[in-house]
């Protein structure tokens, strides 16, 4: 029963398989290009991303730089200020404080 029915409809049976198969290579290769897509995608955002890092970097270190050019000029002056003074402690605190010389300091 199954066999004659089976060679009564083969050329349909056939092309139903045949369809089947090329619907299942199709989403096969569909799957594959997506895949594909999203990797080069994901490649191109790390990119990017370490770009923007390495320019963040930069920054931070361009900045940090400065501000240890300031403490460090800042310091000294106080040192200085403090070098000539009765009071060293005193004296170089307040320019550390106020940012200027001391009242009735000069410059050495």
């Amino acid at each position: 029963m199954i066999l004659t029915i089976f060679l009564r409809y083969r050329r349909a049976i056939y092309g139903v398989g045949i369809l089947l198969a090329v619907l299942l290579g199709w989403r096969i290769w569909l799957w594959r290009h997506d895949v594909a897509v999203i990797k080069a995608h994901e490649a191109e955002v790390a990119a990017q991303v370490q770009a923007e890092a390495i320019d963040a970097a930069e920054r931070a270190t361009e900045a940090v730089s400065e501000t240890k050019g300031r403490i460090d000029e800042t310091n000294e002056q106080a040192r200085r200020d403090a070098s000539g003074s009765d009071d060293p402690l005193r004296s170089g605190l307040d320019s550390l404080r106020t940012g200027s010389r001391p009242s009735g300091q000069t410059a050495h």
